[in-house]
């Protein structure tokens, strides 16, 4: 059974779960939702599919959304059709195991 997540008391959304979750939420409250914390710095930009990633510049959302949430594999290897998230990893997967090239 999984521990019950901690979440911050100072209602930015954050919670932490697994076995470090006290400490990683003790460095949240002190470097990002201390007093002293800049503002600028809580601008994130939340996942849209609720998967609780965040990022500080919209374009590595979009990214992430476009490349890396859900299980989104569009890339087939064409040697042992193995599926990827993004064209380069299938590239070095065909080229290590497989030693062919592909474009």
């Amino acid at each position: 059974m999984l521990p019950d997540p901690l979440y911050c008391q100072n209602n930015c959304g954050r919670y932490y779960t697994g076995k470090k979750r006290k400490s990683s939420l003790k460095r949240h409250i002190t470097y990002e939702c201390g007093y002293d914390y800049d503002q600028s710095k809580k601008t994130r930009y939340f996942c849209p599919n609720n998967c609780g990633k965040s990022y500080k510049f919209s374009n590595t959302l979009n990214r992430h959304v476009k490349y890396e949430c859900g299980d989104l594999r569009k890339f087939n290897c064409p040697c042992c059709s193995k599926a990827f998230k993004q064209k380069s990893a299938m590239q070095g997967h065909a080229a290590t195991i497989h030693k062919c090239l592909i474009k």
